[in-house]
């Protein structure tokens, strides 16, 4: 059974596929898709609903996709509503490739399972420099890659798709319902 992490956003979206092997999960592709910004939010909304289509087709049947909510980005961010545009892509996609089970979890929800901060430091004061270093770290360790993930969009989508295993009861269960 394979499963889907994505970390959207117009510049770029991670994508994490994860396989279950024996006990437990192995991270089989990864990486970002990434868009230029002078060609504009029509073309690069097409673009990623391209190449995440050409990623899903390379990659085989995905049984879940977990996707971070735009929501998480805080109530200041005067992107949301093209993050809500990217996301809508990226479902459109994975529903015409099969994938019907979409989870949409925030990132404070999935960061804290997958990379929490050491005791003491205030997530809400940390660097985000420190956070998105904290997170490759952690999704290198957990999944055995023999370096870092080369952007924080992919560590992400891999974060994304560990919290899905821990956090989804079917996906736990190998796909039963």
């Amino acid at each position: 059974m394979r499963i889907l992490g994505l970390d959207p956003g117009l510049a770029d979206v991670g994508f994490a596929i994860l396989e279950r092997c024996g006990g437990g999960w192995v991270a089989v592709q990864h990486g970002t898709i990434s868009t230029r910004k002078e060609d504009g939010q029509p073309r690069r909304l097409a673009e990623i609903y391209t190449d995440t289509s050409a990623v899903l087709r390379e990659a085989g049947p995905i049984a879940f996709a977990a996707i971070e909510d735009y929501r998480s980005f805080g109530q200041f961010n005067t992107n949301a509503g093209t993050l809500q545009r990217v996301i809508g892509v990226v479902i459109a996609a994975l529903a015409l490739h099969g994938v019907v089970q979409v989870v949409e979890v925030g990132q404070g929800e999935w960061r804290k399972v997958v990379a929490p901060a050491p005791a003491g430091v205030d997530t809400r004061k940390e660097k985000e420099a420190a956070r998105k270093m904290r997170t490759r770290a952690a999704v290198q360790q957990r999944f055995g890659l023999p370096a870092l993930p080369r952007t924080s969009h992919e560590a992400d989508a891999l974060g994304i798709a560990a919290w899905l295993t821990m956090h989804q009861a079917v996906v736990r269960a190998g796909g039963a319902a």
